[in-house]
């Protein structure tokens, strides 16, 4: 069993931990609105409610660029306290004693808490903690991390890994509460997989076997943003995860790579749909936070949220 992270996407170069050449990072986070992650968040029935017995809950930390340190938390309502920035990881340190009857729903309430966040776990290779690593990644969690290992590397293969892109945004959508029929589910899987090759939204759709006015229509009934912004963003999160993935990397050469003629055209995609420009999202990690930001950019966002919002207490350790 290889060392690292331990993930459901071994496909990608830095699926497993491996030695990369020095990298230079910013020493703070670039200026940002973080007003955007403000709180509440839409949030289901509190963790155990209507039971008795007294959970044991694993710690709670938060990791901030540039990734080299964990931030604990005394308890769950530190996450209230504006620790939040752009491009924070939120996770769970567990222990040998932690079951996954405990923890399983814990990592729903906190994906559906910090939406703007991607979630992952420690964990030590223990043989009880390399069993459920498979359905931590299948509940939703980015990646495993393995007591001893250089986080930042783990962190930048696992959260800026491509491959399972689009199940992970739409199940990330489904948990925002966003109205999906299965018939619109499988329309955004396909542009969020097929985006980064195809060179329009014409061509991606003729590709998938899609009619452009069927799906114009399923969106617009369901007060959906259009074909063509979906389109969009999904080219800019692709670039975007190429911009994390490789740092030191010139911009016109990612540009080159996506098929466009020089820099600033590929700019102008991530501004559009985020309103920041790439050299702001350099140090940062996770499209999650991107994804928040573009809901509440966009004129239809009222209809993407959830008609009521609710705010349980999560409990302290």
């Amino acid at each position: 069993m290889p060392s690292g992270t331990l993930r459901g996407n071994v496909g990608c170069s830095g699926g497993t931990p491996t030695e990369s050449r020095s990298r230079r990072y910013p020493s703070r986070t670039p200026a940002m609105d973080t007003n955007l992650l403000s709180f509440p968040y839409p949030v289901v029935t509190p963790l155990g409610a209507g039971g008795d017995r007294k959970v044991q809950h694993p710690p709670f930390f938060l990791v901030q660029p540039p990734y080299t340190t964990l931030l604990p938390l005394r308890s769950a309502a530190d996450l209230e306290e504006g620790h939040l920035i752009p491009g924070s990881v939120a996770g769970i340190r567990t222990t040998v004693l932690t079951r996954w009857g405990d923890l399983h729903p814990l990592i729903q309430e906190l994906r559906q808490r910090l939406p703007a966040a991607p979630l992952v776990l420690t964990a030590d290779a223990t043989a009880h903690q390399l069993l459920w690593s498979g359905r931590a990644y299948r509940a939703g969690v980015r990646a495993v991390l393995l007591d001893g290992q250089a986080m930042q590397p783990l962190l930048r293969s696992a959260l800026t890994c491509p491959d399972s892109l689009a199940d992970d945004v739409v199940d990330w959508l489904m948990m925002r509460r966003v109205r999906l029929t299965p018939t619109i589910a499988s329309l955004l899987r396909e542009i969020f997989l097929r985006a980064r090759e195809a060179p329009d939204l014409t061509t991606l759709l003729a590709e998938a076997k899609l009619a452009e006015s069927s799906a114009r229509f399923r969106l617009h009934k369901r007060l959906l943003p259009t074909p063509s912004r979906w389109f969009q963003v999904a080219r800019a999160v692709h670039t975007v995860l190429r911009l994390q993935a490789e740092p030191d990397k010139p911009l016109l050469r990612i540009a080159h790579d996506f098929g466009y003629a020089d820099h600033s055209a590929l700019s102008q995609l991530v501004y559009r749909a985020f309103g920041i420009r790439p050299g702001a999202i350099r140090g940062t990690l996770g499209w999650e936070w991107l994804m928040y930001r573009w809901l509440r950019r966009l004129p239809e966002a009222a209809s993407l949220r959830p008609a009521t919002v609710t705010r349980p207490t999560l409990p302290s350790r």
